[in-house]
């Protein structure tokens, strides 16, 4: 690990990441070891593996050296930036700064007085630069790390995935890159997604992948728009979509509109998750909706739906045995005689 540090190995830095993220290593052992000198240099380390701008990162260190100055305790100071920053939190030097220093006036009086640290907090503001890093740190800890305390936690994760793809282009791919390599999983994410904001992940990796011509990804993206529109649910179907993209499997989008039709979403897809589910149906509702997945899951039903996607996607004409079949399933989704 040291070795790390001192020579800035990113793979490696990378996965002491991962670790203190994970718990595989607990922070507390590591930081009870190292110097202060050390402490800067894993501050540091952490600092690059979870920036991809590396002209913020060095300004993130900045502001913290800055500010590591005036802390009563510098080793303090360290150790609580580095938490935060492993927990996914918003930092808030200026307020690390000023509880590091509580000790150390205690301890020193004569040595700090309490107007000239005040002085020093005033003089010194955080960065446009910096603030934009924390703000897309805390988006991406949104996402990641849910269940974590932190100053914007409130943000829904629709308008984290919005915010990240819109004002923090480099902490989008990050997110995606991680998503394909595992380090971040899928469902935990999809789970308190919307219907649009899967599909904004959707869109984000059709764009995101090599070798396609952009007619051909726009091309896709409105097939799966048509294909969800006949789905029996929309949004467990966007995510069949995008969770082949996320694994970089072949997407079949006609054999997942028929799954969709025809078997229930997978447990661990998020309409499936607690807070996802809908109301408990009426007897008489229930008794409709059965008799409506029978009309879709009807061998004949399902070859007419998937003439229609086929027409829908300029591939093929409609025949006039088709438009019988969807008129006499129309009828009896609807309780026609």
């Amino acid at each position: 690990m040291r070795r790390a540090l001192e020579h800035g190995q990113p793979q490696r830095l990378e996965e002491l990441l991962r670790q203190l993220q994970s718990g595989a290593v607990a922070l507390a052992d590591l930081v009870d070891s190292l110097s202060t000198a050390g402490h800067r240099r894993l501050l540091a380390g952490i600092v690059a593996a979870a920036t991809l701008d590396a002209g913020a990162g060095a300004e993130l260190r900045r502001a913290i050296d800055r500010y590591a100055q005036q802390a009563g305790s510098e080793r303090d100071f360290y150790r609580q930036i580095i938490a935060r920053l492993v927990r996914g939190e918003l930092i808030d030097v200026e307020a690390i700064a000023a509880r590091s220093s509580e000790p150390d006036r205690q301890s020193d009086a004569g040595r700090r007085s309490g107007v000239q640290v005040d002085a020093a907090r005033s003089a010194i503001e955080p960065t446009p630069g910096s603030a934009r890093l924390f703000r897309a740190y805390d988006l991406y800890a949104v996402l990641v790390a849910p269940d974590q305390e932190r100053v914007s936690g409130q943000d829904p994760a629709d308008a984290a995935i919005d915010e990240l793809a819109r004002d923090h282009p480099q902490q989008f791919r990050r997110l995606l890159s991680e998503l394909r390599s595992g380090v971040v999983r899928l469902p935990p994410i999809a789970a308190r997604l919307s219907e649009t904001g899967i599909g904004r992940l959707i869109e984000a990796f059709v764009k995101s992948a090599a070798g396609s011509a952009d007619a051909d990804r726009s091309q896709f993206l409105q097939s799966v728009d048509n294909y969800a529109r006949l789905a029996g649910s929309a949004r467990a179907f966007r995510l069949r979509v995008l969770q082949r993209l996320v694994d970089g499997e072949l997407v079949d989008l006609d054999a997942l509109a028929e799954k969709s039709l025809s078997a229930p979403a997978r447990p661990d897809e998020p309409d499936r998750y607690p807070e996802r589910r809908a109301q408990p149906e009426s007897p008489e509702a229930v008794e409709s909706i059965q008799a409506t997945g029978t009309a879709l899951t009807h061998p004949e039903s399902r070859a007419a739906l998937q003439a229609l996607g086929s027409y829908l996607d300029g591939g093929a004409a409609l025949t006039g045995a088709d438009l019988a079949q969807l008129r006499r399933s129309v009828e009896q989704l609807l309780g026609a005689d």
